[in-house]
């Protein structure tokens, strides 16, 4: 059953919305909206803005989780995984990563 979900989007990053990355991806990627590269110290926290707004109907949310192979190879992890984006939100999405590397 193909079930769509009416969600309004505004994108103002340099990216494209996020995407699925596989046909059996569970997640979309969401990208970073950064101009230059960040660079982290170990355990350092930073805020990451993504350029996307949405707005949820009432009763969803969505999730924003690690990838598992940035945690791996880097040790860059979505500090409080999984980061909830409630449906009465209405702020830009945006990432708190820390790195144990």
């Amino acid at each position: 059953m193909d079930k769509k979900l009416n969600t309004k989007v505004v994108n103002k990053s340099k990216y494209g919305l996020p995407t699925y990355e596989t046909e059996n991806a569970a997640g979309a990627d969401l990208r970073a909206n950064i101009d230059e590269p960040i660079v982290l110290k170990p355990f350092e926290r930073r805020l990451i803005m993504t350029g996307i707004f949405m707005a949820l109907p009432e009763g969803y949310e969505v999730q924003i989780r690690s990838r598992s192979g940035l945690a791996l190879k880097h040790g860059i992890i979505v500090l409080n995984a999984p980061g909830t984006v409630d449906a009465d939100y209405r702020g830009e999405v945006v990432k708190i990563i820390v790195t144990g590397k």
